[in-house]
């Protein structure tokens, strides 16, 4: 697994711990879904999670 795969799985394990918690306390499987969502589609936007590599 190479260092862009690994950041990617660690950043996906943090958006799901928080969605988990935010949804755990509003007790809602939609809450977790829709925070989960919108942290992913974030962390894309911002380039948190590569989808391809960057050209040198």
């Amino acid at each position: 697994m190479g260092a862009r795969q690994k950041l990617n799985s660690m950043t996906a394990g943090g958006i799901f711990v928080v969605a988990g918690v935010i949804g755990l306390v509003c007790q809602s499987w939609l809450v977790f879904f829709v925070v989960g969502g919108l942290l992913t589609l974030a962390a894309v936007g911002n380039g948190d999670i590569r989808t391809r590599p960057r050209r040198r």
